[in-house]
């Protein structure tokens, strides 16, 4: 439901996110009432919204609600049985190395900022290992995606550092 007010619009609808077709679906409504100023986060498979103001007489709202989506937790137990990938070292500086347990042909890793924004990207043509060098990337955490087929057939994390 959205509450639409002189100057302000309220929200309680709940939305999930999926990364590997890049689409949202809604799922249901919080029960509580629309709010202002909520936040939101998410810690695994679980996303969490709360706090905020209740219209029109402002109070402060404290209380916190939380959606686990088992269907996902599902996914990524599927994905890392069919392909699961090993990086070493991670953290890196320079380079670093990804091995599959399958033999790869025309995948494609994509590197992640912590913004989602696609930092960088490779082919990996036919081979179980790849290198990736660091090719002037700033350091940080970055998310890994490998896609094989217009599947995800891996996810995971890497950390680049200066030493």
């Amino acid at each position: 439901m959205t509450v639409i007010s002189s100057s302000w619009t309220y929200y309680n609808d709940f939305w999930k996110y999926d990364p590997s077709n890049d689409s949202w679906t809604q799922i249901p409504n919080l029960s509580s009432q629309p709010r202002i100023g909520a936040i939101g986060f998410s810690i695994n498979n679980t996303g969490y919204v709360g706090l905020g103001f209740l219209p029109p007489s402002y109070s402060v709202l404290n209380d916190l609600w939380s959606f686990t989506d088992t269907s996902l937790h599902e996914g990524v137990n599927e994905i890392t049985q069919k392909n699961s990938i090993h990086i070493y070292p991670n953290p890196f500086s320079t380079q670093t190395t990804l091995k599959t347990d399958n033999l790869l042909h025309n995948a494609t890793l994509t590197l992640y900022n912590l913004y989602g924004q696609t930092a960088k990207q490779f082919v990996i043509r036919n081979s179980a290992s790849f290198v990736i060098s660091r090719d002037g990337l700033p350091s940080g955490l970055y998310f890994i995606r490998l896609v094989q087929d217009g599947k995800t057939v891996a996810t995971d994390k890497l950390i680049i550092t200066d030493n």
